[in-house]
């Protein structure tokens, strides 16, 4: 079958159509409305404006403006009506996050709300770029010292290694703690747990703590405490399960005497002990996956 198309109607097709109206006439109003609708009809492409949107705005506000927005942002992020939203991809949060991490300099939000919403919402990568980017940055350490001065401490550096410890990023873990830490017994027992030598690790940090608590090491916390964590990894995987069990008991530690008990109890005949101690152990290890395999045990 012959088509009869002449040249004139053929150009008059692939000639793209001219808008109708003139450029100079183009109101903000006749962007924004069909941008708002389409916002509301694909979460991605709402998800990829604000990303590219927020950071250009942040550039041209001033100082105090930057300081209230983060202000109530600050206060947006910790609602808990999020949590509806922890399974979506991208949620609220991420794309807050993500934003943030685009912006130069990035907003001032408190490390621990920032750990709190990388764990929580699946925010990994953005919640450790803005810690990291904390912990690097000059005007964020001469706060930090100024604030430890006044008996503050803000948490940059425990919060980044409790996210790496969540994400078992062992390598990022033991490199952020052997430039961060004071002493040489933490470079030595983290040494050794590099080359998976628990035993030795192990007695390097009982060392370390006797030291302390003889006064020869003026510690601070956050160091203190990565001794007392990291015996009780390196004893786990020692296996030293009555270890662990006696240590729970006489600090009142029911998560740890829980799970050393699971190993070395006859469960049938301490079903009351163990409901106990359930309900002792703390809010966020209670809704964990391993307390709810325990209460399903008991159950069946």
């Amino acid at each position: 079958m012959d088509i009869d198309v002449n040249d004139h109607e053929m150009d008059g097709r692939l000639t793209p159509e001219r808008p109708s109206t003139p450029l100079a006439s183009v109101s903000t109003k006749d962007i924004i409305d069909p941008l708002s609708r389409m916002v509301l009809v694909d979460t991605r492409f709402a998800y990829r404006v604000w990303v590219a949107l927020f950071p250009l705005l942040w550039q041209n506000l001033g100082s105090k403006d930057r300081h209230d927005l983060t202000s109530g942002l600050i206060r947006l992020l910790a609602k808990p009506y999020h949590l509806s939203l922890t399974s979506t991809r991208p949620n609220v949060i991420q794309a807050i996050l993500d934003a943030f991490c685009a912006c130069n300099p990035a907003p001032r939000l408190p490390p621990q709300l920032l750990r709190y919403l990388g764990q929580t919402y699946s925010a990994w990568y953005p919640a450790l770029t803005l810690l990291e980017n904390k912990i690097l940055d000059r005007r964020e350490i001469e706060s930090a010292i100024f604030d430890r001065a006044m008996g503050v401490e803000l948490g940059a550096f425990d919060a980044l290694s409790e996210l790496y410890t969540s994400l078992a990023a062992s390598h990022y873990f033991y490199g952020a703690w052997k430039r961060h830490c004071q002493y040489k017994e933490s470079h030595i027992a983290l040494a050794y747990e590099q080359l998976d030598d628990w035993a030795n690790a192990q007695a390097a940090y009982e060392r370390a703590q006797t030291k302390a608590r003889a006064g020869v090491l003026p510690f601070s916390e956050s160091e203190y405490c990565l001794w007392e964590s990291r015996w009780v990894e390196t004893t786990k995987r020692l296996q030293s399960w009555d270890m662990l069990l006696d240590l729970g008991l006489h600090e009142s530690l029911p998560e740890i005497e829980l799970e050393a008990g699971w190993r070395t109890w006859d469960w049938g005949e301490r079903q009351a002990q163990v409901r106990q101690l359930l309900k002792a152990t703390p809010p966020e290890v209670a809704s964990g996956p391993r307390a709810k395999f325990y209460e399903t045990y008991l159950t069946l």
